[in-house]
């Protein structure tokens, strides 16, 4: 079945296209007026400092999206610098597609969110009862008991990933499961409930949540999304099927020379966006999108609350997660304040991606770029962000919620 993403509208007034522009939305929800000038002194540091990451890590574009109503007003900004591909010369957008990379993860802990509220799913649901309990599956006595939300806080033990390229084809738009899956679910075994990242967890949720959506929707990943998240929030080109208006305006990376990598048509992974998309989904984050749904900003809420605090598996070090979102001290911003974090990069398709965002003082920034040296703009993103908030002067940060203690998240068989 094909995905109905209804009418994209691409051309949007205000945007200014050209190398290095700073691009002035209206947003939030409000009227479209007049955006606040932005703070000359910040787009300075904003355009210095991308400067200088792209001529480090050779990146060849980059967009920046902020919220901060003290430097930007409530309009959010946007910022392009260079091209959509090494070997091009198509100047960066606002409305340039790139791959997001494992910021996927946040969309997909939000769906789960969504699919609690909706009664679709609850935290005791494991993945074997959301995929249909596949007779494939029959002895798979260890995979049975993994829960929706041990993938979603990375506690369930799985690794990283099981076969390079196995997250994209699974469930490729049928209903059978590719045998490498089978293979790793028969064969894992449990193990302590410790934090390890893992893609091949979130992919197994996203699935398994498709797997949850009853109706037409059931188990088409791109649509319920569509329909859950970015039809709601005015998202234009934000999914792994993309429409087909947003196709001309992919970005191409580092390690592609001739098209942007396409997922499989019913993927629940690699998500792509644009920087005007994730300013608006940032600012849902954020609870300043005036026009977003009760249900979704539910969900939202359920995504960044801290499930608890687990040690992470190698090093034994305590990591507070919510459902994808890791939470963590913004050292060297005005009173430290908790900052909600998650990065992205795309190996095969050479892009990398960075979200920072400060709930409790309506902050938040958003790095898309086409390249993947030196790690990618998570540094870059988090330095921006001080510097913004430390631009505001601080102020009393409202204390976060104390996360809970450490609790087993598998079902009782």
């Amino acid at each position: 079945m094909s995905l109905s993403v209804g009418r994209v509208r691409i051309a949007r007034a205000g945007i200014f296209v050209g190398f290095g522009t700073m691009l002035l939305l209206s947003s939030g929800g409000g009227a479209v007026g007049a955006a606040p000038p932005a703070s000359s002194s910040m787009k300075v540091t904003i355009g210095t400092d991308v400067a200088a990451f792209q001529a480090k890590t050779g990146t060849p574009g980059v967009v920046v999206a902020v919220y901060d109503a003290h430097q930007f007003g409530t309009s959010g900004y946007v910022a392009s610098f260079g091209v959509t591909s090494y070997r091009g010369k198509t100047k960066v957008t606002g409305d340039t597609v790139f791959q997001i990379g494992s910021i996927t993860k946040v969309f997909s802990g939000t769906l789960y969110g969504v699919a609690m509220g909706k009664g679709y799913a609850t935290p005791k649901t494991t993945a074997y009862k959301a995929f249909g309990s596949p007779a494939s599956l029959a002895h798979a006595t260890d995979f049975q008991k993994i829960t929706l939300a041990q993938l979603a806080t990375h506690t369930a033990g799985f690794p990283d990933e099981v076969d390079p390229r196995a997250a994209d084809p699974l469930f490729a738009g049928s209903s059978t499961i590719p045998n490498t899956m089978i293979t790793f679910y028969n064969s894992f075994k449990t193990k302590p409930d410790c934090y390890q990242y893992s893609s091949a967890g979130f992919i197994t949720l996203g699935y398994a949540l498709a797997d949850s959506w009853p109706g037409a929707l059931h188990g088409k990943y791109p649509s319920i999304l569509d329909a859950e998240i970015s039809k709601p929030l005015g998202l234009h080109c934000t999914n792994t099927a993309l429409p087909t208006a947003c196709v001309p305006l992919e970005s191409t990376g580092v390690e592609l020379t001739k098209k942007p990598y396409t997922p499989a048509k019913h993927s629940a992974t690699d998500i792509k966006s644009t920087g005007n998309d994730m300013l608006r989904w940032m600012e849902a984050n954020l609870g300043v999108l005036t026009s977003t749904p009760q249900y979704l900003t539910s969900a939202i809420a359920t995504a960044q609350k801290p499930e608890g605090t687990f040690p992470n598996c190698s090093n034994k070090k305590p990591v507070v997660v919510g459902l994808a979102w890791q939470e963590v001290p913004l050292t060297g911003a005005p009173g430290t304040p908790t900052a909600l974090t998650k990065n992205g990069a795309t190996g095969y398709g050479g892009e990398s991606s960075m979200m920072v965002i400060v709930p409790s003082k309506k902050v938040g920034i958003v790095i898309l770029t086409n390249g993947l040296g030196a790690g990618g703009p998570d540094a870059l993103a988090k330095s921006l962000a001080i510097k913004i908030l430390t631009a505001d002067g601080g102020g009393a940060v409202t204390a976060a919620a104390s996360p809970k203690p450490h609790r087993k998240l598998r079902a009782k068989k």
